[in-house]
């Protein structure tokens, strides 16, 4: 077992899923994959039953993002992952990035180490955010930075680092895309 466990909750993501894993293996020296299809009705769940060195749970209908992170971060807490990293596989989050999120989490050892989409550093090379929820997301983190102090740039990414030890701590139970936030 590794120190860390990459985990890409999925749905209905056909064209991008097999690319995104396959970028991800890379990292198996020191990261496993956990994927968990929550109740897909296009071909990712036959897709991902072609792909070898990933653990997949597969959910038979649609239970909701943030369900679909906790029962993750379940699984990290249950099989002594002290770390999880979760990334979507739409392309809005750049698998080449773990390693960044690896190496600053080395040196300083968070409890949640936060990726972003906006920063101008990002140069996100894959597909961009729609306006309207770009638009949504900035109202959003302003008034969580407000409430905060935070300084937050994205406040709905997904891409994200947990010490589990710290998620043992949490009462989760937003089954929704409310989650994350």
């Amino acid at each position: 077992m590794n120190k860390y466990l990459i985990f890409i909750p999925v749905f209905n993501e056909e064209k991008n899923v097999r690319e995104v894993l396959s970028f991800l293996q890379k990292y198996r020296n020191i990261s496993d994959i956990l994927v968990i299809d929550d109740g897909s009705v296009d071909n990712t769940s036959q897709i991902l039953d072609t792909i070898q060195g990933i653990t997949q749970i597969k959910h038979k209908r649609n239970k909701g993002y943030g369900f679909t992170l906790i029962e993750g971060f379940n699984y990290a807490i249950e099989h002594n992952y002290p770390y999880v990293i979760t990334m979507d596989s739409d392309k809005q989050h750049q698998p080449k990035e773990v390693e960044k999120f690896i190496k600053m989490n080395e040196n300083r050892d968070f409890d949640i180490l936060s990726g972003s989409r906006y920063l101008p550093v990002s140069k996100n090379d894959y597909s961009r955010v729609p306006a309207q929820r770009k638009k949504v997301n900035q109202r959003i983190t302003k008034k969580i930075n407000y409430l905060t102090g935070y300084g937050l740039t994205d406040a709905f990414c997904g891409f994200k680092l947990y010490k589990t030890r710290s998620l043992k701590k949490l009462n989760l139970d937003e089954p929704g895309y409310g989650m994350p936030v």
